[in-house]
């Protein structure tokens, strides 16, 4: 009986699966046969799911995702583990540098903060954004593009947020060159004055990622920088190995 069961709640996923993708474009009769499912089946699955607020009806016959499974959708984060393994290593490293730690993902061209621990006078924020451009993570970030897409985001038109902030496309194809070939990217009092920030790349698939951290403008002076960039990147290949 209890295989019974889970194979009924197998065929229902399938099923909903199938209309989910198809989204109302093709009558349910044809979606239930293409499954090998009976007429009535499918009439007693399709009942309960639209019960349930998982499907909706749209047109007569076609059903597309409803409101609970978009609720649901809503909740879903394809980076929550990398998130929840970064998290408690960037706040030891934020306590131990005294500043803010970051882990950020390339977004439509913009920084978007994944996690932030660490000094809250800093105004970055977590799910909030950023420009690529002026900010330390957001070079990391950069650095990582192909050719064409990095071509294409320099095409772009770059504001002067302080005196520091590089707007010329050229210098800033330079300082990204620069960035790769050592390995870290620094942003000195681009983004604001006295706030300066060093992040390193994150290899993880489906980013690119990067890792930071931001305060005081002493982080990337001197042997301060050369330190803080070889502890993040230790951090990195930390968070690396666990993440796969």
């Amino acid at each position: 009986m209890e295989k019974a069961g889970s194979q009924s709640i197998s065929r229902a996923i399938e099923l909903l699966a199938a209309l989910v993708t198809d989204d109302g474009g093709n009558p349910v009769t044809d979606i239930a046969a293409r499954l090998g499912l009976a007429a009535s089946t499918a009439r007693r699955m399709m009942a309960t799911l639209e019960d349930e607020g998982l499907l909706w009806r749209i047109a007569r016959g076609r059903y597309a995702a409803g409101p609970r499974l978009a609720a649901l959708g809503a909740l879903y984060r394809p980076e929550r583990r990398l998130i929840e393994i970064a998290r408690p290593r960037l706040a030891r490293l934020a306590g131990e540098a005294g500043c803010a730690a970051h882990l950020g993902v390339l977004d439509q061209d913009m920084v978007t903060y994944l996690v932030k621990v660490g000094d809250e006078t800093i105004f970055s924020r977590e799910a909030g954004q950023l420009e690529a451009y002026c900010t330390g993570i957001g070079k990391a970030l950069l650095a990582q593009l192909g050719a064409e897409r990095l071509n294409a985001y320099l095409r772009g038109s770059f504001v002067a947020l302080t005196g520091r902030t590089i707007t010329d496309p050229d210098l800033l194809r330079e300082d990204l060159a620069r960035s790769r070939e050592r390995g870290f990217a620094i942003d000195d009092q681009e983004l604001a004055d006295n706030l300066s920030c060093v992040a390193v790349p994150l290899p993880i698939n489906g980013g690119p990622y990067a890792i930071s951290i931001a305060g005081p403008t002493k982080l990337t002076m001197g042997t301060h920088c050369a330190r803080w960039a070889d502890r993040l990147r230790q951090l990195a290949d930390e968070i690396s190995d666990i993440a796969g």
